[in-house]
Formats: C-alpha cells, sequence, structure tokens
C-alpha cells in the first residue's frame, strides 16, 4: 500500500508566515479564555467577523483576534469600520522586534500579551486611531495606547459577559 501525505512547506526554524501566526493568536486566547474556565470554539479559517467563540452556562459571545507577531508593531490590520464580534482582541507574541520602530526598553515584555475590548471599546479606538485606506486598513497604535492599557489581559470582562 502506497503512502499519502498531504503536500505542504517544510517545517523548521524560520519565521513563521501571517497565517501561523494570526493561528497562534487565536489559540492564545483559547488558552487564557479555559484557563478563567470558558469553552473556546476557535472557528475555521475565513470565519466572517468573528475567530473565536467563549461559551459558558448556554451563553455564548464572539470574538474577533488580530495578531502581531513583532514586540513593538505600531499597527494592526482592522477593518474597524466592519467590527461586528463582541469582542476585539488584538494579542502581541513579542516573538522579535520590528527594526523600523524604536529600539527595545528594558521594559518592554517579552511575553505574550492581548488587549480585551468590548465591541463599544474597539469601535471607540477605532474612531481615535483607525486608519481606512483603499489597500490596508489599520489601527495605529500609538493613537490608542491610552486605550489598550484599560484593557490588558482583561479577560473578566468576557466572563461578566457571560453571566
Amino acid at each position: 500500500m502506497e503512502e499519502w501525505a498531504m503536500p505542504r512547506a517544510p517545517v523548521g526554524s524560520r519565521r513563521p508566515d501571517s497565517r501561523m501566526i494570526g493561528v497562534a493568536g487565536e489559540h492564545y486566547v483559547a488558552a487564557r479564555l479555559a484557563l478563567k474556565g470558558v469553552l473556546p470554539i476557535v472557528l475555521p479559517a475565513g470565519h466572517p467577523g468573528s475567530d473565536v467563540i467563549a461559551e459558558a452556562g448556554g451563553r455564548a459571545v464572539t470574538i474577533q483576534v488580530k495578531t502581531r507577531a513583532a514586540t513593538n508593531p505600531a499597527l494592526y490590520d482592522l477593518k474597524g469600520d466592519a467590527l461586528r464580534a463582541d469582542f476585539l482582541v488584538l494579542v502581541r507574541l513579542n516573538l522579535w522586534r520590528d527594526p523600523r520602530q524604536r529600539p527595545l526598553r528594558p521594559d518592554d515584555p517579552t511575553e505574550p500579551i492581548a488587549w480585551v475590548l468590548s465591541l463599544k471599546d474597539a469601535q471607540r479606538a477605532w474612531k481615535q486611531g483607525g486608519y481606512p485606506h483603499k489597500k490596508r486598513n489599520a489601527l495605529r497604535i500609538p493613537k490608542v495606547r491610552e486605550i489598550l492599557n484599560e484593557h490588558i489581559e482583561d479577560w473578566d470582562q468576557v466572563i461578566r459577559a457571560l453571566n
């Protein structure tokens, strides 16, 4: 019998592509929710408007996840006018530093970090720091840092929405 394997790119020590960075961010969100006692359901790629469903006690909320690998990203790709999920989670994996940005500071995080924004706060952030463009819409982090700092690893607001 002949062995059959799905063709794929070789796996190695090079940087993961953007699709795998996104998957890592979605699974980071799922892990954080699971550790809080919430059932996370990671949706298939291309699901419109959300990437994860969080479920507890018969209630559910939707979460859109945007992930960057760099330690100091200035932008997150985001179609702010199309936000539909109950929550937007911006994940920063802190895998490397973008050399086009400022150098690392001693207090820069080296572990993954997430900002958990309700839809209302995500829309407020978009109004304040959104960058609509015909080729690439983005959220400019320096313009919304104050909003983000209110919601660092704020998983409790997801829990409250499920109660």
